[in-house]
């Protein structure tokens, strides 16, 4: 998972987080690529901080919401 997405996404920065996956396709990642290696992942650890208590509510609402935005921008290149 890229760190500066990760970060990002961990300050839920939304504006960040578009920033990096736009780095993430213009190194020539593909849609597929970004979600499998970099949004699944995190939303993975995202689950899990919460889980652990380490992340309150609002947080794992708060980065889930950016994923789930992500992934619609991300489709929205897809016939």
């Amino acid at each position: 998972m890229d760190a500066e997405y990760w970060q990002a996404l961990c300050d839920g920065d939304r504006h960040a987080s578009l920033a990096a996956i736009r780095r993430l396709r213009s190194s020539g990642l593909t849609n597929s690529q970004v979600i499998a290696e970099h949004i699944l992942p995190a939303q993975r650890r995202v689950g899990d901080l919460w889980l652990e208590g380490t992340w309150s509510v609002a947080q794992e609402h708060a980065a889930t919401a950016i994923n789930e935005g992500l992934i619609h921008w991300l489709g929205s290149f897809s016939d």
